[in-house]
């Protein structure tokens, strides 16, 4: 109201809502008539789903399952338009050497596409989307943690992953319980463990030190490391 809309929202020919829902409806409540709009014309599903998904994942309040699963969804969508890319490239390379053209391009697995590049064009670091993966495939294989935050659906995953099957009820029911604890409890816990932590960093830094006070060799040096760690 005091500074008017700052980002204009996002529709398509027919004047279809792409983005900004939020911010429509902030103008209509405070009774704007006319607000500003950019227009996409001529916009595909495939582009349309791409500003969809990649709008969900920036809005706060989505679960994060949700998150998790539009971010997923984004990253496959990129990595099938990076994959055409390289088709394109590849096949213009095989078009060049077939007209007796000098220069030569190699490619190792074209097909396959890391990551860390997909990450790169969605703009996110490679670990984000590596955990929205893991998050997601840890849903699907154990539906029962579709409730539990996103890092310790993935840990509790990987410990009914390796658990025989009379045993996955009671890590199913602990994590359950773990997940309910208060938030105040939560921090607590949180904090003993960074303490915990804390203690052990000093401990190794004090062998450390004082291994180095001996003049070892590199060596006994490597070898009273991997002891220590």
């Amino acid at each position: 109201q005091e500074h008017g809309l700052l980002h204009p929202i996002v529709v398509d020919s027919d004047y279809n809502l792409i983005a900004g829902c939020r911010r429509l409806l902030a103008c209509e409540r405070i009774g704007l008539r006319e607000i500003e709009a950019k227009v996409l014309e001529d916009i595909s599903e495939k582009e349309l789903r791409i500003l969809e998904l990649e709008e969900n994942i920036r809005r706060k309040d989505l679960t994060e399952l949700e998150k998790s699963k539009n971010l997923v969804e984004l990253a496959e969508i990129k990595e099938q338009e990076l994959k055409e890319k390289v088709k394109v490239f590849t096949e213009s390379v095989k078009t060049n050497e077939e007209t007796n053209c000098t220069e030569s391009v190699h490619l190792n697995n074209p097909s396959k596409i890391g990551d860390r590049k997909v990450a790169a064009e969605i703009g996110i670091p490679p670990q984000t989307l590596r955990d929205a993966k893991q998050h997601v495939k840890a849903v699907e294989e154990f539906p029962p943690l579709e409730n539990l935050p996103k890092y310790q659906a993935i840990e509790t995953a990987k410990e009914l992953r390796k658990a025989p099957p009379e045993e996955q009820e009671k890590i199913l029911d602990f994590a359950s319980r773990k997940s309910q604890l208060p938030e105040v409890q939560k921090e607590e816990n949180f904090y003993s463990y960074m303490d915990e932590c804390g203690k052990i960093t000093k401990k190794y830094h004090k062998a450390l030190y004082a291994f180095l006070e001996l003049n070892a060799d590199e060596k006994e040096f490597k070898m009273m490391s991997e002891i220590i760690i």
